[in-house]
């Protein structure tokens, strides 16, 4: 995703990270997004994770997670809807 995006904005500049571990200065960036890298963790780690990407966001800036509207620790097999299918 970083190539389509360095190439839609060539005056940018994009890093691609390790969301739980990477080192990340705080008030580093002016944007992070983080889409559906979420749901493969549990809720405490979700926490932990975008508690530290607001903290890496310059202010003024924007952090943008995304995910889908399912409590992946809570659900039922079959229950998630993704991209109009039933989760397995």
């Amino acid at each position: 995703m970083v190539d389509p995006a360095a190439r839609q904005v060539p005056a940018a500049g994009f890093e691609p990270a390790g969301i739980r571990a990477a080192p990340l200065a705080e008030s580093s960036f002016d944007a992070v997004c983080a889409y559906f890298s979420l749901l493969q963790m549990s809720r405490a780690q979700q926490t932990a994770v975008v508690a530290r990407l607001a903290r890496v966001v310059r202010p003024g800036g924007l952090l943008a997670p995304a995910t889908v509207p399912v409590d992946v620790e809570e659900a039922e097999e079959g229950e998630g809807v993704f991209m109009g299918s039933r989760s397995a």
